[in-house]
């Protein structure tokens, strides 16, 4: 049998992780990941928008949230539809892949609870499908969840063969490929609650050619392929 390959000789993947619905209140609780082989491309890419969108001065009626978009970068639930889909334009000209969970919250389960339970279940299939790689994963810093990425990723580490090598970093809010996280969930979760406007079914269709798999935790089913199209 050949020797396993060196984990510094392998191909690159960046995998970055976020959740929404985090709140007792929320109808809808996701986790998702975004997964890049060419971080520094994508990264760029990200960040000339955000220079393009700072910069254009019709896109911001109060400087408020212009200062506030300096500072954090974007973010769906603060971003206008304007700046939104600036963001969209620039992440339709990356090549990534996205991989996303969802749950409609239960009472009888707290919603620490269930995102751990989501994580447990979209990391083992997305990380057994880089194992090959050199894998960086990158949590979104959370005063929440903090305490238990240390715990998912040890789980994780010690049941999925092959990636024990693997690296785990979290990152802040403003990173750019949590960004593009973040507007996944984002978008998904529009066209998953009901009512949801011609608008936003149209940014979900837009998201397709990166959609490798969305996971439907409640039911166990997992959509993707050709035999179990997500759009």
């Amino acid at each position: 049998m050949a020797d396993e390959k060196d984990p510094e000789d392998r191909l690159p993947v960046f995998l970055f992780l976020d959740e929404s619905g985090t709140a007792p209140t929320d109808p809808l609780t996701m986790v998702g990941a975004t997964a890049y082989h060419d971080v520094a491309r994508a990264e760029a890419a990200i960040i000339d928008a955000y220079g393009r969108t700072l910069g254009d001065a019709s896109l911001w009626h109060r400087s408020s949230k212009r200062r506030r978009f300096s500072e954090v970068g974007f973010h769906f639930t603060e971003d206008s539809e304007s700046v939104g889909n600036t963001f969209l334009s620039a992440l339709d000209s990356i090549d990534y892949r996205a991989y996303a969970a969802y749950s409609r919250n239960d009472a009888q389960l707290s919603t620490t609870d269930l995102i751990v339970a989501m994580y447990g279940t979209l990391l083992s299939s997305v990380l057994a499908r880089y194992r090959d790689y050199k894998l960086t994963v990158v949590f979104e810093q959370n005063s929440t969840m903090d305490p238990l990425y240390g715990k998912i990723w040890s789980v994780l580490q010690n049941t999925i063969p092959g990636i024990g090598s693997a690296t785990a970093l979290r990152g802040t809010k403003s990173a750019p490929c949590l960004a593009a996280t973040d507007y996944v969930l984002g978008v998904t979760r529009a066209h998953l609650l009901e009512g949801a406007s011609d608008f936003q079914e149209g940014r979900f269709v837009a998201l397709g050619r990166s959609y490798a798999y969305l996971i439907d935790f409640d039911d166990d089913r997992h959509l993707g392929g050709r035999k179990h199209p997500i759009l």
